[in-house]
């Protein structure tokens, strides 16, 4: 692309804005769903963005490092697309492992 050619800098941001914007509705969408969200809540958790990067080798490290920047990426998408979205998530989330601990707890009664 030309610089110095003004319309043409125009076009290509206007382009690139309304390609984010899309993608933001795409995870919009996501969100918005019961499902999609739970999803998400997964792959940040497989993430470890809020865990320690364990001590050892060098490639393992760089490994887990890469790993929690992708999380760290995810979560700051979700934020951009909707700030409300990791309160409603966390929520979500704990309320899945009360039911899983339940059904646990339940299983392991006599009958």
């Amino acid at each position: 692309m030309d610089a110095s050619d003004e319309a043409k800098v125009l076009a290509a941001k206007e382009y690139h804005r309304l390609e984010r914007a899309r993608e933001l509705d795409g995870l919009r969408a996501l969100l918005d769903d019961y499902n999609g969200r739970a999803f998400v809540w997964r792959i940040l958790s497989q993430c470890g963005i809020y865990q320690s990067i364990p001590i050892g080798e060098a490639v393992n490290m760089a490994a887990a490092i890469a790993l929690q920047n992708h999380g760290k990426w995810l979560l700051g998408e979700v934020f951009t697309a909707d700030m409300n979205c990791y309160t409603v998530m966390r929520n979500e989330a704990q309320q899945r492992d009360d039911e899983r601990e339940r059904s646990l707890k339940n299983d392991d009664q006599p009958i």
